[in-house]
């Protein structure tokens, strides 16, 4: 795995390119791969409550959904004080640019998660009160 130096800014190192990126993207996806089979959500990093209900906070982080990282942002003011569910949002956004012949491309997919009032129908979700954090990838690997 590439570990990127940021030195740009002392003058010693290199900008970003679109290879740093792609080797990123790929990193992702090995990810992806690896936990496609545990079947279980997880958080990836942050989704951190504090404050006390009603006016608990969630921070924004990463958390693992029907095998994709999808992005929670942070949640500024939330009662926790009953159980609230961290679920994907089905309407992912998604981002196209025009091609010289013609036509549009999609250049990229946003997976998003929201925190609800009651777990979704179909699909993943976390439970998250003020007094039990979501499960961790520490969680699910200590089974």
């Amino acid at each position: 795995m590439k570990n990127f130096l940021d030195n740009v800014a002392s003058g010693n190192g290199k900008y970003i390119r679109i290879d740093d990126i792609i080797a990123l993207q790929a990193g992702w996806r090995a990810f992806e791969k690896t936990f496609a089979n545990l079947n279980e959500p997880f958080v990836i990093s942050g989704c951190v409550v504090s404050g006390s209900a009603p006016n608990n906070a969630v921070s924004a982080g990463l958390v693992f959904l029907n095998g994709k990282v999808h992005t929670l942002p942070a949640v500024g003011s939330i009662d926790l004080s009953t159980v609230k569910y961290i679920c994907y949002l089905s309407n992912a956004g998604s981002d196209s640019r025009p091609l010289f012949g013609g036509g549009s491309s999609n250049t990229y997919e946003t997976y998003l998660a929201q925190i609800a009032n009651s777990a979704p129908v179909s699909g993943q979700y976390l439970e998250i009160s003020q007094g039990a954090a979501a499960k961790t990838i520490n969680d699910i690997l200590a089974k």
